[in-house]
């Protein structure tokens, strides 16, 4: 038995809703397929099937993992930690070496 998964999107009451959902042979954990309905009728407005999208489609959805941090699941999620915490480290141990450097010229003799 297959599981379906939908996001509903109501971004703007003006456009159509967005439902996105996973196929069962797609490999991204949410899924890439979406069907827009118009709001008022619930007509079927367009249909995206992730499994037959352009090259162009496939090359950005193949972003989406990258951008989350899953393509290595828990290894590339700490992987993230360190490098969102690098920034961080980098101003503490500036901070830290221009106030030594601002003693040591306060204490100097002139």
């Amino acid at each position: 038995m297959h599981r379906f998964e939908a996001l509903i999107s109501l971004q703007n009451r003006k456009v159509a809703l967005r439902f996105r959902f996973k196929l069962p042979q797609e490999k991204d954990e949410y899924g890439n397929s979406n069907v827009y309905l118009d709001q008022y009728s619930g007509k079927v407005l367009r249909f995206n099937n992730a499994l037959k999208s352009s090259l162009g489609d496939r090359v950005l959805n193949s972003f989406t993992p990258l951008h989350y941090g899953t393509f290595l699941g828990l290894t590339s999620r700490i992987l993230y930690v360190f490098v969102g915490l690098t920034p961080l480290i980098l101003f503490i141990t500036g901070f830290v070496m221009w106030r030594n450097l601002l003693q040591d010229l306060l204490n100097a003799p002139f």
